[in-house]
């Protein structure tokens, strides 16, 4: 016969499992920073093949970033609070960078789909493009902050009673392919 999994097995689980969504997030989050990157590199020289993927690539950000991962991992801070709330000050500024950075994303996105090209060609362009490279860095620091602190908490803190309720939650993921396939 087929053996069940203890209760503890199953939290595992369960941690394992809602981390992953998690860390998941973040590779996915790691290729769009690249390619806004590596785009914003070509937004004066090429602004009209730039801008579109420049604005796809803002559109993840606060389509899904913003609205899925963030209030996922706000859930789980509040998870952290309950439990160790010494931890969760400590966690504090990472909660406020998910405000600020949404605030972010969403004036650099209005700016860029403002811009003519006569102005992603000039200064308009260049401040912008800096714009987008002080945002990557920001964005960057910010999920190995999460990652460093905040994630490996959550795993010593949190009980399976924690691990179960945040599942129940958990939002799909969104997959990130190319329009190719």
């Amino acid at each position: 016969t087929k053996k069940r999994p203890t209760p503890r097995a199953r939290a595992s689980d369960a941690a394992d499992r809602f981390m992953r969504l998690l860390r998941d997030d973040h590779a996915g989050l790691s290729r769009v920073l690249r390619e806004i990157d590596a785009q914003q590199s070509l937004l004066q020289s090429s602004p009209e093949t730039a801008r579109p993927v420049l604005g796809e690539a803002m559109r993840y950000l606060l389509v899904y970033q913003h609205s899925v991962h963030h209030p996922r991992e706000d859930r789980l801070f509040a998870r952290i609070r309950g439990r160790e709330p010494g931890l969760y000050r400590n966690m504090s500024s990472l909660v406020r960078e998910h405000r600020t950075g949404q605030q972010q994303a969403e004036a650099l996105a209005g700016e860029l789909s403002r811009a003519t090209l006569a102005q992603l060609r000039g200064r308009t362009g260049e401040r912008i493009a800096k714009q987008l490279q002080a945002y990557v860095r920001r964005t960057r620091g910010h999920m190995r902050r999460e990652e460093a602190v905040f994630y490996t908490g959550s795993e010593r803190v949190l009980r399976a009673s924690d691990w179960a309720v945040l599942m129940e939650g958990a939002a799909p993921t969104v997959s990130l392919t190319t329009r190719d396939g």
